[in-house]
């Protein structure tokens, strides 16, 4: 899927995830921050420093880590 294609772009109902491929940390906070929607964001590390950056700088109402909003 890329950031383009409107599975990423529209609101979609279903059982279905939209995965895109970025290149590094700061991509996809960006990619994230890109979308018109801000209801909630999953993050998935192992890395504790970087889930708690990406908690801080998601533009999301609610940020879950190593769990999916379901």
């Amino acid at each position: 899927v890329t950031p383009d294609m409107a599975i990423v772009r529209e609101e979609c109902f279903g059982p279905v995830a939209a995965i895109c491929r970025v290149k590094n940390f700061d991509e996809a906070i960006e990619l994230a921050n890109d979308s018109p929607f801000g209801l909630g964001a999953s993050v998935f590390t192992t890395d504790l420093a970087e889930a708690h950056e990406a908690a801080e700088r998601l533009e999301a109402g609610m940020v879950w880590v190593n769990n999916p909003l379901i």
